[in-house]
């Protein structure tokens, strides 16, 4: 059974109540799923205009082959089962741009009295802000979590701060200067605190964003200082056409206009103004004026000073709407005259009727004839007959639609005015059962909402003009409950054939969820631009292909520059060109692995100063493991860069000092040394050789801090040569085969392999990770040493059967001066550089070094150069 769309359109009055609803309707009438009835919101949603009528669903919208829905809607067709969808995401071509947009939807089968299906009633609501609204609010309680864990690395930071001002107590000088620092930090902090510029920015990123037309006018002169694309195609302009140029010099035709002085107002006001419809009149680009409508609202915008400058101006086109119901009363008026036209007819054809009845009663000799006609009448009247019933069928169908409608309904008719027609979800939206309304005036019922709306219903009814309300908020008895809603509402007068109001009909929406939501949204985005003004370091975030979305106060106070210009071109430019290939080549091996990159490297200030800092970004990771977002934190550690030059400065400076001397003592025990053997004095022998052990060990302790020093100034050079890895190795086997007594070490490599390297730094390296290896295992028992070739890179590896070293503490072994905590490590001298001067050794190799280990069960030091 196919309902043709003629038949659905014959009740104007039905039809003209699914028209006016806010939600998006559409009726498809076969299983081809061919449109009989769409109204303008889901015109809107499909980027179409009224002549897909009669065409199938996917020849009316061709983008939308390949996706579920066509299968979804003919499978409800055939089962008459009711689906329904949320948050669905649908690809559609608006304007010829294809987008994603996100819908809540149903799919409903009408049946007849036999179970077949005659139409499905398709509804649907745009829900992309809701979606876009859902996921800012997980974005900004990830960014709140990134803020405390930002925090808690800050607190972290301090303590180790605290640490080297404790070991640098002498430096009287230095900690005055670190507290007049610290002075002036807190200063601007203080000063930093003023948010209102980035909030600016981010309005003005808003309006350029959205999808709705919108601009910011500045001053009463209506100044143009923002326009996005929607609006400037609402105007026909260009950007150049109506940037900083007053709004009535762009269009003249608006003098004598008031919207002009309506805008004036709100900035006199300090409130908002809207109009649900007006009608505009404006130039086209050929000179003509052309009537537009469209619903607009002018918003003050509130300076730091609390005064009204400028205004944001929104505006809805609904030239389309109105034109399309000014269309229908045309249509109704012209139905009406035919009909008039016909009933006169009508009465014409009854007096001919007469007339050959009278002409039948004299010519007797037509009787045979008369029978015929009376039988072919009867034949008519019976097809007549068919034709109500099915028209009666028709109209029922419709009046089950509105009844099934997603939308709350209430038709109200007499004085007073009581129920005619009301929805199940009208009454969920006012909390009242259906019965309430049986003997009882609406208003009795709704007593609640008598006196803001009573008013509003006599105006409607006495003027015949259409009121509407968006995101109205009520209070109401729902259920014997107070409750606060929100509801865009509409009420219409519906009028008889001489356009007189004989009824009202109300269309409502319950909204709260998602005023409640953008509510949601707007406190935790000032909570957040709270916190990340307020915390010391320099806060951003950026987009998985690195788009920076946000710099927070410190940043534009540290570079100078507006949120614009950093983003664009200024956070690399502030970069020291000596970090940003490591920087680059970390933070892609960071990203692939979805870790936080850790780096001390430069920063220019406002005044052209590079200060170091520590840069911290961290990823921050959906449920499928995948980067949503990055988040920076980078804190200023100038100070603690210049105490710990100092102090290299000054362990410099005393290891030279203590390099002659000990050279001298040397030499003095050695002649000692000699003399004691030459008169075999063996008593005096003991204390020399332990005398001159010590002498060594120290002096292999200063030349350590040496090379600390010359690898910060930049002293310590790589001499390339090229030679085979296995001579090397032979001789440090022969080394430590003299040296070791206490443990046996055991040495295999994969053959001759010539590489490229510095031979003397490569010789240490292993021969550090030896001792090290001796250091902390047991007196006999056996270290493995192994030489490699893997991927192209030659690998050496030293494994002992040690105390290991813990998880936590293996990513800061290769770092200057640490040392491992714990019982066992108090009777181990060390001063942590060893391990440090043999990562940079590796490192200016373009090498990687690193450690295996498990606590209990040994350790395995290896590094790697490419070969």
């Amino acid at each position: 059974m196919m309902i043709q769309p003629n038949q659905i359109s014959g009740n104007t009055f039905l039809l003209e109540a699914l028209s006016l609803s806010n939600d998006a309707t559409a009726i498809y009438t076969s299983e081809e799923l061919h449109i009989a009835f769409v109204n303008n919101g889901m015109l809107r949603i499909w980027g179409k205009d009224k002549t897909v009528v009669g065409k199938t669903f996917e020849q009316a919208i061709p983008e939308i082959v390949g996706q579920p829905f066509t299968a979804l809607l003919q499978n409800v067709w055939r089962t008459g089962k009711t689906f329904k969808a949320h948050n669905t995401p649908a690809n559609l071509e608006i304007g010829g741009v294809l987008g994603t947009y996100y819908f809540d939807f149903e799919y409903r089968a009408l049946t007849d009295e036999t179970g077949l299906t005659y139409c499905l009633l398709h509804t649907a609501t745009d829900v992309t802000e809701r979606v876009a609204a859902e996921q800012a609010i997980k974005f900004e309680e990830s960014q709140r979590e990134a803020l405390e864990n930002e925090q808690a690395l800050n607190g972290e930071l301090a303590a180790t701060n605290e640490e080297l001002m404790a070991v640098n107590d002498e430096l009287q000088l230095a900690q005055t200067t670190l507290q007049e620092l610290n002075e002036d930090l807190e200063i601007r902090v203080a000063e930093g605190t003023q948010a209102a510029e980035s909030a600016r920015h981010r309005l003005e990123a808003m309006v350029m964003n959205t999808p709705i037309a919108m601009a910011i006018l500045r001053t009463k002169d209506l100044i143009v200082e923002i326009a996005n694309g929607p609006m400037l195609t609402v105007w026909r302009r260009t950007l150049d056409q109506v940037l900083e140029r007053s709004l009535v010099e762009i269009f003249p035709e608006l003098h004598g206009q008031p919207n002009p002085e309506r805008m004036r107002g709100v900035m006199e006001s300090r409130k908002r103004f809207s109009l649900p419809e007006t009608e505009v009149i404006l130039g086209t680009v050929d000179g003509t004026l052309k009537s537009h409508y469209a619903r607009f609202s002018y918003d003050p915008i509130f300076e730091q000073n609390g005064e009204v400058e400028s205004i944001l101006v929104t505006v809805i086109n609904i030239t389309e709407e109105v034109n399309n119901r000014k269309q229908l009363e045309m249509s109704s008026a012209a139905l009406k005259e035919s009909t008039n036209k016909l009933a006169l007819i009508n009465r014409e054809l009854s007096a001919i009727n007469e007339e050959y009845m009278v002409i039948n009663e004299e010519l007797e000799s037509a009787n045979q004839e008369l029978v015929v006609a009376q039988a072919q009448l009867l034949r008519e009247t019976q097809e007549k007959q068919l034709a109500n019933d099915r028209l009666s069928a028709n109209e029922e169908n419709l009046r089950n639609i509105v009844k099934q409608a997603p939308v709350g309904m209430c038709i109200l008719q007499g004085d007073p005015l009581f129920v005619v027609e009301i929805n199940d979800i009208f009454l969920e939206i006012i909390g009242k059962p259906r019965e309430a309304f049986d003997d009882l005036p609406y208003w009795e019922v709704n007593a609640e909402a008598k006196a803001f709306y009573e008013p509003i219903t006599t105006q409607v009814i006495s003027t015949g003009s259409t009121y509407y309300a968006n995101e109205h908020e009520i209070a109401l008895m729902r259920n014997g409950k107070p409750e606060t809603v929100h509801v865009n509402f509409v009420y219409e007068p519906l009028k008889d054939a001489d356009n007189k109001p004989f009824a009202l009909m109300i269309v409502a929406v319950d909204i709260t969820t998602q005023v409640l939501a953008r509510k949601k949204i707007e406190e935790s985005e000032k909570h957040f631009r709270s916190l990340a003004d307020i915390v010391p370091a320099k806060i951003s975030n950026a987009l998985p292909g690195g788009e920076v979305t946000f710099f927070n106060q410190q940043w534009l106070d540290y570079s100078g520059m507006n949120f614009e210009d950093l983003r664009d071109f200024g956070y690399h430019e502030m970069m020291h060109p000596d970090e940003i290939p490591e920087f680059q080549r970390r933070l892609k091996a960071a990203a692939a692995k979805g870790v936080a990159l850790e780096m001390e490297m430069r920063f220019k200030d406002i005044n052209g100063n590079y200060r170091w800092h520590l840069n911290i970004t961290s990823p921050i990771l959906d449920s499928q493991g995948q980067i949503t977002m990055w988040v920076g934190s980078t804190t200023d550690i100038e100070r603690i860069k210049e105490e710990e030059q100092r102090k290299d400065d000054f362990i410099g400076m005393v290891s030279h000092e203590l390099k002659t001397p000990l050279t001298s003592l040397n030499a003095f025990l050695q002649i000692l040394q000699r003399k004691a053997r030459n008169i075999d004095d063996s008593s005096s022998l003991g204390p020399l050789d332990r005398s001159l052990s010590q002498v060594k060990k120290m002096t292999t302790m200063i030349n350590g801090f040496l090379n600390v020093s010359r690898l910060e100034a930049g002293k310590i050079n790589i001499d390339k040569s090229s030679f085979e890895l296995g001579e090397v190795m032979k001789e440090i086997e022969e080394e430590f085969m003299i040296m070791i007594s206490s443990h046996q070490i055991r040495f295999s490599s994969n053959g001759e392999v010539q590489i490229n390297a510095d031979r003397d730094k490569i010789s240490q390296v292993i021969s550090n990770l030896i001792s090290n290896a001796v250091k902390y295992s047991p007196g006999g028992s056996t270290i493995w040493v192994r030489s490699e070739t893997v991927d192209k890179e030659i690998r050496v590896s030293v494994k002992d059967n040690g105390m290991g070293i813990s998880a936590e503490d293996q990513p800061k072994l290769f770092d200057r001066y640490y040392r491992v905590e714990g019982q066992q490590m108090k009777t181990i001298a060390g001063f942590g550089i060893g391990l440090y001067l043999c990562a940079e050794i590796i490192y200016r190799h373009a090498g990687k070094i690193g450690v295996e280990s498990q606590i209990g069960e040994g350790s395995e030091f290896w590094f790697s150069i490419p070969l």
